[in-house]
This record gives C-alpha cells, sequence and structure tokens, in this order.
C-alpha cells in the first residue's frame, strides 16, 4: 500500500523546513560508516532521504480547492568497492558483516547500472521493447519515478583528486554519462475538488460522501494502481516478446529438424546402398584374409627355419669369435716376440755397424803404414842400388881388394829385399786378399 518496504525505513511528520534539517541531521549521525583502504569515512550502504510535501489551495469564491502532492528523493549512494583495493581484513571480528555489506552495496549498484542502461537505449530509440530490471533491486523500485518516470532527476559525481583512485572516478564519470542520456518526461501532479454543488472530476459517482482528503488518497491510490498496471503491462509485453522469440526459435528449430531428418533418411539411403556394397568387399576382404593367413602360417614356419639357421650360425659365430680370440692373442704374442727379435737385430746392427767403422778405421790406418813403410823400402832398396854402385865403383878402384866383402854385401842385400818383399805381401795378402779383413769388412 504504501510502496517498497525496506526493513529499518521510519517516516515522521513535519511542519517546517527546521524540523527537516533536525531530522537529516540524525539521520547523518546514524548513518553507517566504516574505515577501509580507500576511504576512512567509507558509506557501508546507501541512504535514501525522502521529503513529501502535501499542499492546498482554495479557490476564488470558495468553490472549491487544489490539492497538490510531490516527492523529493535524496540519496547519498555508497561507491563500489573492489576486495583488494578496500583491504578488508579475513580476520578481523566484522570481517563478515563487512563483506556482505561490501556483496549488497556492488550487488545494488550493477542493478542500478543496467537499468540506466535500458533507458538510455529506450531514450535513443534502441531495444525499445528491452524489460527495465526495476524490480532486481529495491533501490531501483523507489527511484523507479526518478530514474525513467516524470519527474526531473539531478545527479552529482564525487571524484577523488587523488592518481590512486583515477579508475574509480572514471567509473564514476561514465556511470553519471550514461544516466545524463535519459530522458524523463516531468508531469505536475495536482487535484482540484470542487465544492458539494458542482461533482467531483476525481471522484466520479457518490462524490458528495468524500472529504477532500479521501479524495487525494483515492486519486494517488488510482495513480498507484495505474503505475503498477503499466508496469505490468511493460512486463507482459516484455514476455510476450521474449515468447515469441521463443516461438519463433522452436519453429526454426522444428524446420530445421526437418530438413535434417529428410537429410537423415537420405543419408540412411545411401547408407544401406553403401553397405550392400561393402558387403560385398568385405567378402573379397575375407577370402583375401584367409589366403593372407594361409601365407601367414608358411611364413611362420619359414621364419621358424629362418631362427634355427640364425641359431646355428650365432653358436658357429661364438665359436669363430672365441678362435679368432684365440688367435688374435696368439698373434699379438707373436708381434710382441717379433717387436724383441727386431730391438735385438736393431741392437746387434747397431753393434755392427760400429764394428765395421771401427775396422774401416783400422784399414785406412793400416793401409798408411805399410804405404810409408813401402816407401821406406823403396827409399832403402834405391839408397842400397846407390849404395852398391858406389862401392862396385869403389871396388874397381880398390882392385877386388873388396870383392868378398861386395858380395856378402849384395847377398845380404838381396835376402834383406826378399825378406821385405814378402813381409809386405804377407800384409797385404792379410789385408785385401781373400780371408782378409778388407773382403770381411765389405762382406758383412
Amino acid at each position: 500500500k504504501n510502496g517498497t518496504f525496506c526493513r529499518g525505513l521510519t517516516e515522521k511528520q513535519v511542519h517546517s523546513a527546521s524540523d527537516v534539517l533536525n531530522i537529516m541531521q540524525k539521520a547523518q549521525l546514524t548513518r553507517m560508516i566504516g574505515e577501509t583502504n580507500m576511504n576512512k569515512a567509507s558509506s557501508r550502504s546507501h541512504c535514501l532521504f525522502t521529503i513529501q510535501v502535501h499542499g492546498k489551495i482554495s479557490l476564488l469564491h470558495g468553490d472549491g480547492e487544489m490539492a497538490f502532492s510531490g516527492k523529493l528523493h535524496m540519496v547519498d549512494l555508497a561507491g563500489s568497492e573492489c576486495a583488494k583495493s578496500a583491504g578488508n581484513d579475513k580476520g578481523a571480528p566484522d570481517a563478515a558483516s563487512r563483506e556482505r555489506e561490501r556483496l549488497n552495496i556492488n550487488r545494488s549498484l550493477l542493478t542500478l547500472g543496467r537499468v540506466i542502461t535500458v533507458l538510455k537505449e529506450k531514450s535513443l530509440g534502441k531495444n525499445t521493447n528491452a524489460r527495465i530490471p526495476y524490480r532486481d533491486s529495491k533501490l531501483t523500485r523507489v527511484l523507479q519515478e526518478s530514474l525513467g518516470g516524470r519527474c526531473k532527476t539531478i545527479i552529482v559525481a564525487t571524484l577523488s583528486p587523488s592518481i590512486t583512485a583515477i579508475e574509480e572516478s572514471l567509473s564514476t564519470l561514465n556511470y553519471a554519462h550514461s544516466a545524463n542520456g535519459i530522458v524523463n518526461k516531468p508531469v505536475s501532479c495536482s487535484l482540484i475538488a470542487l465544492g458539494e454543488s458542482m461533482p467531483s472530476m476525481s471522484s466520479g459517482m457518490n462524490s458528495d460522501s468524500k472529504s477532500p482528503a479521501q479524495t487525494i488518497e483515492s486519486w494517488q491510490e488510482m495513480e498507484m494502481r495505474l503505475q503498477y498496471m503499466q508496469a505490468q503491462v511493460d512486463e507482459a509485453q516484455a514476455a510476450l516478446a521474449r515468447k515469441h522469440l521463443q516461438q519463433q526459435e522452436i519453429q526454426d528449430r522444428a524446420e530445421k529438424a526437418e530438413a535434417e531428418l529428410l537429410e537423415s533418411q537420405q543419408k540412411l539411403y545411401d547408407a544401406n546402398k553403401e553397405i550392400k556394397t561393402l558387403k560385398g568387399v568385405v567378402e573379397d576382404e575375407t577370402n583375401k584374409r584367409k589366403e593372407t593367413e594361409k601365407e601367414l602360417h608358411e611364413t611362420q614356419i619359414h621364419l621358424k627355419k629362418t631362427e634355427m639357421i640364425l641359431k646355428s650360425t650365432q653358436a658357429t659365430e661364438s665359436s669363430l669369435t672365441l678362435e679368432a680370440q684365440t688367435l688374435i692373442g696368439k698373434l699379438e704374442e707373436i708381434i710382441s716376440d717379433r717387436n724383441d727379435m727386431h730391438a735385438l737385430v736393431v741392437s746387434q746392427r747397431d753393434v755392427e755397424s760400429q764394428r765395421k767403422n771401427a775396422t774401416k778405421q783400422f784399414q785406412e790406418a793400416s793401409l798408411v803404414v805399410l804405404n810409408n813403410i813401402e816407401s821406406s823400402f823403396t827409399n832403402l832398396v834405391t839408397s842400397i842400388d846407390t849404395n852398391q854402385s858406389s862401392a862396385i865403383k869403389i871396388a874397381t878402384v880398390n882392385h877386388e881388394v873388396g870383392r868378398h866383402s861386395v858380395s856378402e854385401t849384395q847377398k845380404l842385400l838381396s835376402d834383406i829385399s826378399k825378406n821385405v818383399s814378402c813381409v809386405t805381401d804377407s800384409i797385404k795378402a792379410q789385408l785385401a786378399g781373400e780371408g782378409g779383413i778388407v773382403p770381411t769388412v765389405e762382406t758383412g
């Protein structure tokens, strides 16, 4: 009867502006606030202050009176909160209530934003059949006339100068910009109640039995009913539009299902035809499979024989490997012995080379000595011949005095010459003969 019910809502009658200011001060003191990381005096709920004005003016000549009424809604919206930026401590004793308050604030602001968006689209001529979700929140139901009805609305956006709140400031400006696009149609609400001699415009039949206050109440009740019926009509139109869309979707689905059924039947016919073809293919494949199984059996037998051959080959390879390893060991021993023999031969060759060098040096020295001896004997023979000729001359001069001595001397000289020749020949034979030192060295 009195509109939307809100728990804790109070209504008081006032007669002057001072009464209104006193009530506003009391409301300010009882307003719920709390400290967060974003604001030390953060509002924990929306604050709604409504002033209802009822007035009467008497007409001229006492023919009646004109009654008028109006409402002034002053709303302090709590700002939306992010759990991360607000910094709600989960360990605090009132953490659960703070979280519940944050969720309620954000939910009501979200619903208000949706209502503003739909109203803006309707004001611009877009999506005129869309349903306005007034009933999703108590705040939007209370402010229904102020948002998209016959009232004037003023929005004051409060921004923070801090750069840390730039995101919240932009969100608030977008909110206010969206609400600025709503077009309302303000209408004054007044009622004229005529005197007893004239019928009332608002009461109709039996107006004499009603007082002006009852007439105003009945008029307001009729307006509320009219608004309610208009809302019901809007909702019914939106539901009808949704039903029409659903029916159209169902019809489209039915047509699509019929097309799919025809397509499925054609696919079934094609599938049956393909099945018949595949049966022949399956029979051919079955015959091929039997032949393949037969070939597989023969292949398995051949494979078993091959495995036996491989096993025997592996055994033979193993024995050959052992023999080869034995031969390799013996060959390594022979190579080691050959290396030892080679080292021995090299050492003997070095010794033999040293001996040859020594023999050649000895031969060269002996040849030099023999040449010197031979030259000495040659000189001696020459001097002997010279002395002999001198002795012969002397003997001739001395008349055979010394003939005997000369003959003895000649005999002695010829013996000496023979001995020297024998010694020289024997030395040469020992040095350069068949069994001498020089042939032996050259042969080695």
